[in-house]
């Protein structure tokens, strides 16, 4: 439904910095890249007018690996302003009906983009809100941790990605693996379920590059 060239994305409760849009258009309309992933901040500690400096310009893919082995790559849909041509023309569109639903569009992103720009400087004013869906434990949230994982992995196996990029997708993966163990207990029962869907799917733990405590959830 968008008529314009480019889209961006905001949650209702934030906000962009000063500035931020005329910033972000410039680097867009100099670049000619499918899309700029900018980082954001708390509205708590926003001070002072943006300075903006020279954006990083290289391929989705060798920047989602580069930032898989830091911090991780940001899996959110409001911190990016996309070329509507290239995600139409990609068909990358986001799931329906489960949590999370940006993770499975982010990867793609990354992984399709030939010319991406990645750009340090905080344009989104995040608030961050204890009820909000983000910060809340619903169980389905774990259930639908493990579609994500499927889908994702079976998308790892794609011909059309580095190795770089799969390791770095199934480190992904190993992660939310980890997050998903959280809902085997949740709400004071064990979830069976969730316990057997999980031991299915630890071949994924062999692809994490961080070792973690062994979960333990049965007596």
């Amino acid at each position: 439904a968008a008529k314009g060239k480019y889209i961006l994305f905001i949650d209702s409760d934030d906000s962009f910095v000063t500035e931020a849009l005329n910033g972000i258009l410039d680097i867009l309309a100099s670049s000619d890249v499918d899309f700029v992933d900018f980082s954001m901040r708390s509205a708590k500690s926003l001070t002072g007018r943006v300075k903006f400096d020279r954006p990083v310009i290289g391929s989705g893919q060798a920047f989602f690996s580069a930032m898989q082995k830091k911090k991780g790559h940001s899996t959110v849909a409001w911190t990016k302003a996309v070329s509507k041509k290239f995600i139409v023309e990609r068909n990358i569109s986001f799931p329906t009906g489960i949590y999370f639903e940006d993770e499975e569009w982010n990867v793609r992103l990354y992984a399709y983009a030939e010319k991406a720009c990645l750009c340090p400087l905080k344009f989104y004013q995040y608030r961050k809100r204890d009820e909000s869906m983000v910060h809340s434990h619903a169980f389905k949230s774990y259930t639908d941790s493990v579609k994500i994982i499927d889908d994702l992995y079976d998308f790892s196996c794609s011909d059309n990605l580095s190795d770089e990029f799969k390791a770095a997708l199934r480190n992904h993966l190993s992660s939310m693996y980890f997050i998903a163990l959280q809902g085997v207990k949740a709400q004071g029962s064990y979830h069976e379920d969730l316990i057997s869907a999980l031991e299915a799917r630890k071949y994924i733990l062999r692809y994490s590059w961080t070792f973690h405590r062994k979960y333990l959830y049965r007596a």
